[in-house]
């Protein structure tokens, strides 16, 4: 259940990133032997590729490390951090689809580093949802927007099956085995 949250909020995330029009350039080749935010992981792991279990945990480690930095950099009013912020999926669908590949070789010890990761994030959850409603709050009106259309074009769904049930077109059995709850 907490693995879902954790993705929700990912998802939360790339919604928030695209968004924004903000680029980031990573033309610096320097060698970065410990990330401190999000342009240093980039460039350390241009090229991610994980090999084995214990890498995955090491690159996951070092991307919620500099994703708690940079939550508290954005909570102390930091602008490049709440950027970063929204940009930090670029890196997270890269490790995402390393750690597909990977978690199928150790299912308990992943599930085993997940947890330990949603206790790290418990911690920064208060922050990261008031970072989210000070700062962000025109993305979920956005959001808000997209809800009311869809509320409204599932009451004109409804009208549309009413109305063809009147008719006789649909049945109430087929009305029941296409039931949508609002």
């Amino acid at each position: 259940m907490k693995i879902k949250y954790f993705v929700l909020f990912l998802t939360i995330i790339l919604f928030l990133y695209s968004c924004s029009d903000k680029k980031k350039s990573n033309t610096d080749t320097e060698e970065i032997t410990e990330a401190t935010e999000l342009e240093d992981l980039l460039i350390k792991y241009k090229e991610l590729e994980v090999k084995n279990c214990e890498e995955l945990f090491a690159v996951g480690n070092e991307m919620i490390d500099v994703y708690i930095k940079t939550i508290n950099r954005a909570y102390e009013g930091n602008e490049r951090a709440k950027s970063d912020l929204l940009d930090f999926d670029i890196f997270t669908n890269k490790f995402d689809i390393e750690a597909a590949k990977i978690s199928a070789d150790c299912p308990e010890e992943f599930k085993s580093w997940a947890e330990s990761i949603e206790k790290k994030m418990e911690k920064e959850k208060e922050k990261l949802m008031e970072i989210l409603n000070n700062d962000f709050h025109e993305y979920i009106e956005i959001d808000n927007e997209i809800l009311d259309d869809l509320d409204r074009q599932l009451k004109e769904l409804y009208e549309d099956i009413e109305k063809l049930n009147n008719e006789g077109k649909i049945s109430e059995e087929e009305i029941k085995d296409t039931e949508i709850i609002i």
